[in-house]
């Protein structure tokens, strides 16, 4: 089944769960992710922020994270002179938090006004411009985590995301930041998918990839299970 076809089935799908089951699949995948060892030990962590009813809803791992002091990333999209880009830009504090707007994907974010202090993890301050796109990403200013969304997952690991490609190009950015500054672009934080249970595949079943797709380490499904490495 091709990738359009693919986001065509599961979006259905995900139309037809229940807002309770989408709330109880939260709690399990989120109270397994706040145990996880490399949770725990995340100095710096991106959080992607969830849609209302229709994925893993992350506001919980956000508040838990803001409150033990790690320092907390999420995406913001815009536009690098012509080509859209997604920049992971920190939360100052749980107010900023509070005070985000949903975007046209009613997805909370952070507004243009409301961007100017953040840091951004590609380094600096602020949103990416065309004369900051060449960096290098030092050890005290890299991830240790990136928590994933995604639309459909299979058991060998395979992310399919919205079709935007905004995760994959990031992760590719980061690691050529990581090269510039290590010389190794294979330098990466860990990265944990969280998905509802009507995202995953069955195990017969494997997503199409290209050469652009990147995995995830691990992905913890609605009933708290952990797919990937044993921890």
């Amino acid at each position: 089944m091709s990738k359009s076809a693919l986001r065509k089935t599961i979006t259905q799908r995900l139309g037809d769960v229940s807002t309770d089951s989408v709330h109880r699949q939260s709690q399990n995948a989120v109270e397994r992710l706040l145990q996880h060892p490399r949770y725990k030990s995340a100095r710096r962590l991106s959080v992607f922020l969830s849609i209302a009813g229709k994925e893993i809803q992350t506001r919980n791992i956000v508040i838990d994270a803001l409150k033990a002091g790690k320092r907390v990333f999420i995406p913001h999209v815009h536009k690098v002179a012509t080509v859209p880009t997604m920049d992971m830009l920190a939360l100052n504090s749980l107010e900023d938090y509070e005070e985000l707007k949903t975007d046209k994907w009613g997805i909370p974010t952070l507004s243009k006004s409301g961007i100017g202090d953040q840091e951004n993890v590609m380094g600096g301050i602020g949103l990416t411009t065309p004369d900051t796109q060449e960096v290098a990403i030092g050890e005290q200013s890299r991830l240790d985590l990136v928590v994933m969304p995604g639309l459909a997952f299979d058991s060998k690991l395979n992310r399919l995301g919205h079709g935007r490609g905004y995760y994959d190009r990031f992760l590719q950015r980061y690691s050529t930041a990581r090269a510039r500054e290590n010389g190794s672009g294979k330098d990466m934080p860990s990265l944990i998918a969280l998905a509802l249970n009507e995202q995953i595949l069955p195990s017969d079943e494997v997503l199409p990839t290209t050469e652009n797709d990147w995995q995830v380490d691990e992905l913890i499904d609605g009933n708290g299970e952990v797919h990937g490495r044993s921890i």
